[in-house]
C-alpha cells in the first residue's frame, strides 16, 4: 500500500491594517502539504507569519488559482525536477483564510518525498511554488510561461477593471521553500498594477448632480490629438518568479475609466483604472487627465498628485512612477468654470494632492479719454475701487442680448471682480459675447446700469470685449473687439466706452470796451433735440425718441464762461437752436447743424456717442464769431462758421 501525503493549502487575502494572526496549524508529516495564501495590499515585502500593511482577508469563494509547484527528486540512478500545474479553487471561508481545493489533487509521494534517495536532496531543498490568481475570477489566468507573463489591461476599461487585476505570488521559492517538516507554507499574492481612482464631485453649475455619466480618459492629450506620448502604460510582461516588470515590454495608451456602481463617501461619481507600475506623473504641468462633464472637458495636471507622492511616497528621480500596489486617488471638485483637484496616495494603498481652482472672471479697462483699444489689456483699471460694478448680458446671438446675466463688483482687496450670481460656461464648445452697461458717477468709476433707458445728463458707459490675446482650449490667437469668445479659464478683458455725447458752449467777448458784452450771468439754450432714448446692448448705439422744445438751459460759470451738458447721440434738426441769452436780455440764436468742422468741411449735423463738442462762441455787441472743436473723448479737432440768426 502506498502512503498519501497530501498538499494541504490555504488561501488568505490582506488588506489594511497591520495583524499577526497566526495561520499555521501544527500537522503531521505524513499529512497533506499545507499551505496558505495572503494577499498583501501596496507592500513588496515578503512575509510568512505577520502581514503588513494589511490584515489578513480571505478571497472571494470560487476564486480559482493558477500554480506552478516544482521540487527535485533525486533517485537512485538520476535526478529530475518535477512541475506540476494544478488549480486551486477556493473555498468559502468565515474566517482570514480559504481552503483550497487542487485539481489535480497533489501529493507529497508525487516529489519523491519517501524515497531514500532523496532524503538529503530534493527533501531537503523543498518545494518552489508560484501563483497567478485574480480575485473573485472562477477561471484561473491562463500561464504558458512563468518567466513571461504578458498582461494587456486594454485601453478601454469602462467594463470594470476587477477582471484584470493581477495577483502574484514567488515567495515561496528561494530560501523560503516548502520543506516536507514545515507544517504549512503560506503564498503571499501582490498586487503588480498600479491604481488609479478619480471621485468626482459635481459643484457649481451642476446642481449636484451630472445629466450624463462623466467620462474620464488618462491622456496626456487634449481631445482629438495625438500629440504628446501617453503617460500611462496598459500592456507589460511579468517574470512571476521575480515578480518584475519588463520595461522594454510596456506599451502606451489613453485609458478610459470605469464607473464604480457605488460612489465614493461625498462623491457623485467614482472611476477607476488599473495601469502598469512605471507610469509617469512626469511633470507639474504634465497634463494627465481629461473629464469631460455634459459637455464640459476639463484638463487635470499632474502637479497635486507629485507634491502628494513627494509627502507619503517619496518619488524616486524626477519622473515619479506609479508603483505596484498603489492606489493613486484623485478627488475632483468640477464645476462649471473649472475643476478643483485633490489627490491622495496610499497602499491598495493611496496617493491625495491637494485642490486647484481655475475659474472664470473679468477685467475692466475705463476710457476717460478715448474711446479706441490697442493690443491686449487683461488688467483691471488703475481707478477702480471696492463696490464699482457693471450689468453684464451675454449671449451666442451678436444681435439679442436678452435679460442681465450677472452683476460684477470690485473687490479691491483680491484685485477682481466677483459674479453675483456666479455664470458659467456651459461646455466646452459654447462661445458667447458679452456686453455690460454702467455709468460714471462722483463716486463711482462704474456704477451697475440695469436698464437700457438713457437720460440725458447721465455718463453712461458701454462694454464690450477688448481686442486681445486671448488663450482656450485649443490654443491661442487674436481676437477682434467685440469678437465671440471661446470657453477660457482666464478673465474676459472688457473696455467700457463713453456712450454719451458730451456737449460743451464755451463763450468769450471783445477786450475793447466799446464792442464788449457782459458774460456774466449768461445763459445757453439748446432747443429741439432729443433727451432720452434706448441703448442698444448688442453695439452700443443710442436711439433717441422725440425732440424737447427746450432740451437744455444752463448759466455759464463765472470763470471760463462755459457750460456743458451730456447730450443724446443724434441727428440735428433744421429747427434745433443754440441760443445765448445775456443778462440783459440780448439774445444770440444760431441754427446748430450749419456749424462746419474745419477738418472736413462739413456741416456737424449729429453727436456721435464718445464725442466732445466744444462750441467756442465770440460775442461783440451786433456781432457773434464761434469755431467747433470736437475733442476728448474721441478726439477729432476742427472749427467753422454758420448763418446767424438775430433776435
Amino acid at each position: 500500500m502506498r502512503l498519501r501525503h497530501y498538499l494541504y493549502i490555504v488561501s488568505l487575502a490582506a488588506l489594511s491594517a497591520c495583524n499577526s494572526e497566526e495561520l499555521n496549524t501544527s500537522d503531521t508529516a505524513d499529512g497533506e502539504i499545507r499551505l496558505s495564501a495572503a494577499t498583501i495590499e501596496g507592500s513588496t515585502a515578503v512575509t510568512t507569519r505577520t502581514i503588513t500593511p494589511g490584515s489578513p482577508k480571505a478571497l472571494t469563494e470560487g476564486t480559482a488559482i493558477a500554480l506552478q509547484v516544482s521540487g527535485t527528486w533525486t533517485k537512485e540512478s538520476s535526478s529530475e525536477t518535477v512541475v506540476k500545474t494544478p488549480t486551486a479553487t477556493a473555498a468559502a471561508s468565515t474566517t482570514t483564510a480559504n481552503s483550497l481545493t487542487l485539481n489535480p489533487s497533489l501529493y507529497w509521494d508525487d516529489f519523491g518525498t519517501a524515497d531514500p534517495a532523496n532524503a538529503t536532496t530534493g527533501r531537503t531543498s523543498g518545494l518552489t511554488i508560484y501563483g497567478v490568481a485574480i480575485d473573485g475570477v472562477t477561471t484561473a489566468p491562463e500561464v504558458t510561461s512563468w518567466t513571461s507573463l504578458t498582461w494587456d489591461l486594454g485601453a478601454v476599461q469602462t467594463g470594470g477593471i476587477s477582471a484584470k487585476d493581477l495577483l502574484l505570488s514567488n515567495n515561496v521559492s528561494g530560501t523560503n521553500t516548502y520543506k516536507f517538516s514545515d507544517s504549512r507554507k503560506q503564498l503571499e499574492f501582490k498586487h503588480v498594477l498600479s491604481k488609479i481612482t478619480v471621485n468626482i464631485l459635481a459643484g457649481e453649475g451642476f446642481d449636484g448632480k451630472f445629466t450624463n455619466d462623466p467620462v474620464v480618459v488618462l491622456t496626456s492629450n487634449e481631445a482629438n490629438s495625438t500629440t504628446n506620448a501617453e503617460w500611462a502604460y496598459t500592456s507589460g510582461t511579468f517574470d512571476v518568479t521575480t515578480g518584475k516588470l519588463d520595461e522594454s515590454s510596456l506599451i502606451r495608451n489613453a485609458v478610459t475609466m470605469a464607473q464604480v456602481a457605488t460612489a465614493a463617501t461625498n462623491y457623485t461619481v467614482t472611476k477607476e483604472a488599473l495601469v502598469m507600475p512605471g507610469s509617469t506623473f512626469a511633470s507639474d504641468a504634465a497634463t494627465i487627465m481629461r473629464i469631460n462633464a455634459d459637455g464640459n472637458i476639463y484638463y487635470i495636471t499632474a502637479e497635486k498628485i507629485r507634491t502628494a507622492i513627494d509627502a507619503t511616497d517619496h518619488a524616486n528621480g524626477t519622473a515619479y512612477p506609479t508603483k505596484a500596489g498603489k492606489n493613486y486617488i484623485f478627488k475632483v471638485r468640477v464645476n462649471k468654470t473649472g475643476v478643483e483637484v485633490t489627490a491622495t496616495v496610499k497602499d491598495w494603498d493611496t496617493v491625495d494632492s491637494e485642490q486647484e481652482t481655475p475659474a472664470i472672471s473679468f477685467t475692466a479697462d475705463v476710457t476717460s479719454s478715448t474711446n479706441t483699444t490697442t493690443g491686449s489689456n487683461l488688467s483691471n483699471d488703475a481707478s477702480l475701487k471696492s463696490g464699482d460694478s457693471f450689468s453684464l448680458w451675454m449671449s451666442t446671438d451678436k444681435s439679442s442680448f436678452g435679460s442681465i446675466a450677472t452683476t460684477a463688483t470690485y473687490n479691491a482687496d483680491d484685485s477682481k471682480f466677483v459674479n453675483s450670481p456666479t455664470i458659467y460656461w456651459p461646455n466646452s464648445s459654447t462661445s458667447y459675447y458679452f456686453r455690460a452697461l454702467a455709468q460714471k458717477t462722483d463716486t463711482h468709476t462704474l456704477e451697475a446700469v440695469t436698464t437700457t433707458a438713457v437720460s440725458q445728463g447721465t455718463d453712461l458707459l458701454w462694454g464690450t470685449t477688448a481686442a486681445h490675446t486671448g488663450t482656450y482650449s485649443e490654443g491661442s490667437k487674436e481676437y477682434a473687439e467685440s469678437a465671440i469668445i471661446n470657453p477660457r479659464t482666464g478673465a474676459v478683458p472688457l473696455i467700457f466706452k463713453h456712450a454719451m455725447s458730451n456737449v460743451v458752449v464755451e463763450l468769450s467777448t471783445s477786450t475793447d470796451a466799446a464792442s464788449a458784452v457782459v458774460l456774466k450771468d449768461a445763459k445757453v439754450t439748446l432747443t429741439n433735440l432729443n433727451t432720452e432714448g434706448t441703448i442698444n446692448i448688442a453695439d452700443g448705439v443710442i436711439s433717441s425718441k422725440t425732440p424737447v422744445e427746450q432740451a437744455f438751459s444752463g448759466k455759464v460759470d463765472d470763470t471760463d464762461h462755459m457750460t456743458s451738458e451730456l447730450m443724446m447721440p443724434q441727428t440735428i434738426g433744421n429747427t434745433s437752436k443754440l441760443i445765448v441769452t445775456l443778462a440783459d436780455g440780448t439774445t444770440y440764436s444760431l441754427q446748430l447743424n450749419t456749424c462746419t468742422n474745419d477738418a472736413s468741411s462739413t456741416a456737424i449735423a449729429s453727436w456721435v456717442g464718445g464725442s466732445k463738442y466744444t462750441y467756442k462762441i465770440y460775442l461783440e455787441k451786433e456781432a457773434m464769431k464761434f469755431s467747433v472743436t470736437i475733442t476728448g473723448w474721441d478726439p477729432v479737432y476742427g472749427s467753422g462758421n454758420a448763418t446767424l440768426d438775430w433776435d
